[in-house]
């Protein structure tokens, strides 16, 4: 149970309206005592230990302010039925049953508008008499003399010195980003027949026959790949729940976005909404989830070693089921930037970058194929002792063959008639084993014993690759120095940083919701360059994680070798405490710190919990 023994709740109804529906269940449900005091019985009030029945808006006399500052009396049309009372009087009574009448002497709506408009500088001109007038009146109305306020602004502000008031705020992306597991954008809202939860709007015959019940908006191609038909029953999960609701397939939403209006009970879409809020309206993130397909899809990604290791590290964040994801491996002798392949393809091979149909790195060579069928190759020691060649990190990487995949495929070792007519493939796991013999089994491909000496030639080429990682390693740390030398040339590199965030939106271990590089009173606001504190908070919170996939350095705007700095930064940690990113389940060195000071942490941050090693 938490803290919060007790709750009153008027008018709302959080088991259908609030973010992250089974929180909010469990939530109530840990309560010694609930009290809702509302016209119907909701969603929220069959949950609640008392029931007060109140009065619609036409069974009680008062007054409403709308968003247009008008302020209009209400008139009684009818008497409630049953027991029902209006909200005023229900509070009076419960507070003169707590002993507090004394505080609570009200015997009418007049005078506690007449005692609000005493409180409230904007209202000091108001009381019923003016009220009873078809016009009404708004505010600010500070006199009984004062005509009030149709217009708030009239040719300039209403600001002493007649300006606006601008407030500069941040901008944050969503708390949840798209992933394997679940890579579809979810996002809820209303539809024109019914009313936030539908209290009031589905007990109306006219407008429940009009909508009576949700949906799901899928877009036409999405549904295609997902096998989805329209009006079909389709089950939506995200990280929160899972919900079954009809399909309604469109070409009015946009592919990749999916849609719920939140009205209905029997397909609660918060549900699957996440509570993550605002940080200064403290509003919760209803436009920005991310859904599985709408079925319980599963998904094969082919990808590179450093791939492999950022999928690694984020199932250890909790942020990607692994269960549901089919890694298919590929040897990877690196990658070349296309900025930089254009370049080099022009000055070294002297030939017209658009003339290229295919690039490729075999054998120590990059090699060329232009339109007219021709093929060059230069050597790859040559290109990169002169700068060019393949990315800065990918000649550090010594993840060539990610076995930790569930198939390790690639050219490398595949040699005589099946040279460029087939893959080698090894088979790493239950889940790769699966998927060939399910692939054979409905002749999608054929499979062969793989030939001993292709197995030897693979095995060479991938030593050959590692100790190539190894030199580079070399060369790239000891031009960085050690020590002081070596923080001297980060900060001085650093110094041109211009905080664009590129290197923390495009790292995928980075996804905290509250990023510690945005908070006042670590990163001083508006400062460029940032404090070095900035860089010193990503170094700290990435280093033992770095997968070594160049984003944070290929991205930078002033060309700051940000990898460079993070991967000599992780491989001191390797070598220190023996932790190897990405190639297992294995938890970051600096997850396993004093247990207290963790869950206090991960109490402080909400929804930001990462890593699950105290159950």
């Amino acid at each position: 149970p938490g803290e919060l023994k007790a709750m009153y709740i008027m008018g709302e109804n959080p088991m259908l309206s609030d973010p992250d529906l089974t929180h909010v269940k469990h939530a109530i449900e840990n309560l010694d005592f609930l009290v809702v005091q509302d016209i119907f019985l909701t969603e929220t009030a069959q949950m609640a230990d008392v029931v007060l029945p109140a009065t619609c808006y036409a069974e009680k006399d008062g007054t409403q302010t709308s968003t247009e500052r008008r302020v209009q009396m209400w008139r009684k049309a009818q008497d409630p039925p049953g027991e029902a009372k209006v909200d005023w009087k229900i509070i009076c009574e419960v507070a003169a049953a707590m002993g507090y009448a004394e505080q609570f002497p009200y015997q009418s709506a007049e005078e506690i508008f007449t005692e609000m408009a005493s409180l409230t500088p904007s209202y000091h001109g108001m009381n019923y008499e003016r009220l009873n007038k078809p016009e009404a009146l708004h505010w600010p109305c500070p006199t009984t003399e004062h005509p009030g306020t149709p217009i708030l602004h009239i040719g300039k502000c209403s600001h002493p010195d007649g300006m606006g008031v601008m407030h500069a705020i941040e901008w944050k992306p969503p708390a949840e980003v798209p992933d394997a597991e679940f890579p579809y954008i979810f996002t809820t809202g209303r539809c024109i027949w019914h009313w936030h939860t539908g209290s009031m709007t589905r007990r109306s015959e006219t407008l429940d026959a009009e909508v009576p019940t949700g949906w799901i908006e899928i877009n036409t191609e999405d549904a295609k790949a997902l096998g989805i038909q329209d009006k079909e029953m389709v089950r939506a999960t995200s990280r929160r729940g899972t919900v079954d609701v009809p399909a309604k397939v469109t070409d009015e939403i946009k592919k990749g976005v999916m849609f719920m209006p939140f009205h209905f009970a029997e397909c609660a879409a918060n549900t699957l909404t996440n509570n993550a809020l605002d940080p200064i309206a403290k509003i919760p993130e209803f436009k920005a989830q991310y859904l599985d397909g709408a079925k319980d899809m599963r998904i094969a990604v082919p990808v590179k070693g450093c791939d492999t290791m950022g999928l690694y590290e984020l199932a250890k964040r909790n942020q990607v089921n692994l269960d549901n994801v089919l890694m298919v491996g590929l040897n990877c002798g690196g990658s070349v930037s296309p900025v930089a392949a254009r370049k080099m393809i022009a000055e070294k091979f002297g030939v017209n970058p658009d003339d290229v149909v295919k690039e490729e790195i075999d054998k120590g060579q990059f090699i060329i194929q232009t339109k007219d069928g021709q093929h060059k190759g230069i050597s790859m020691d040559e290109l990169e002792e002169e700068g060019f060649g393949r990315r800065a990190n990918c000649r550090r990487c010594k993840m060539k063959v990610p076995r930790q995949a569930d198939l390790a495929c690639g050219n490398w070792g595949v040699i005589g008639e099946s040279a460029g007519k087939a893959t080698f493939v090894e088979v790493c796991s239950e889940k790769g084993a699966n998927l060939l013999d399910g692939a054979v089994t409905a002749g999608v491909l054929k499979t062969g014993a793989a030939n001993p000496k292709g197995i030897e030639i693979r095995g060479k080429v991938e030593n050959a690759m590692l100790k190539l990682g190894d030199k580079w390693r070399a060369k790239d740390f000891a031009a960085l120095g050690e020590g002081k030398d070596r923080l001297k040339k980060i900060m001085d590199a650093t110094s041109r940083c211009i905080k664009c965030y590129q290197c923390i939106e495009n790292c995928p271990i980075c996804y905290c919701v509250e990023c510690s590089t945005k908070k006042s009173y670590l990163v001083t606001p508006g400062q460029v360059p940032p404090p070095f504190m900035f860089h010193l908070i990503r170094f700290a919170h990435i280093s033992d994680s770095c997968i070594n996939c160049g984003q944070c350095e290929e991205h930078c705007a002033m060309d700051i070798p940000n990898a460079l700095f993070m991967h000599a930064l992780q491989t001191d940690l390797q070598d220190m405490f023996g932790h190897t990113p990405g190639v297992d389940m294995e938890l970051p060195v600096l997850a396993l710190v004093e247990e207290q000071t963790e869950r206090k942490r991960l109490s402080d941050t909400g929804s930001d919990q990462i890593f699950n090693i105290f159950e």
